[in-house]
């Protein structure tokens, strides 16, 4: 019995879970755009939320390296007029495609800097998720 009951929460649990993700996916930017940005040897995948040319972009980058950027779109619930939100698949991740000339540091950097101006954007706001933190500190 205590094992039935259990098992009845942890389903009530889990629907419970489901119900919220669902409910907070729904508060997702509802506007955004996709872009293919070429940087040198890779093509860049890059999610906008929001107006593209919004005073305030928050730039995003990713963890990694080797993850894509699947787990930061969430960010996008902080779009608004004032703040539109992008995020990148860091080269060789996701959507993005594989480099010819390697993984070094000075070519994600060169990256970041190419999606920046496919924004044409003068300043952004950048935030770096663990390895994303150091491409964006060099």
């Amino acid at each position: 019995m205590k094992f039935i009951l259990s098992l009845l929460v942890v389903a009530f649990l889990a629907i419970f879970a489901l119900i919220e993700c669902n409910e907070s996916t729904s508060h997702q930017a509802k506007e955004f755009k996709e872009l293919m940005v070429p940087a040198g040897d890779v093509t860049l995948y890059v999610r906008i939320a929001g107006d593209p040319q919004a005073e305030n972009i928050l730039l995003a980058v990713h963890g990694g390296p080797g993850n894509s950027s699947d787990y930061m779109i969430s960010l996008e619930q902080l779009q608004s007029e004032e703040l539109t939100v992008v995020t990148y698949d860091q080269r060789g991740t996701g959507r993005s495609s594989e480099p010819s000339e390697g993984y070094s540091l000075l070519k994600y950097v060169e990256d970041l800097e190419a999606v920046r101006k496919a924004l044409d954007a003068e300043k952004v706001h950048i935030l770096g998720h663990s390895w994303g933190g150091i491409v964006m500190g060099k």
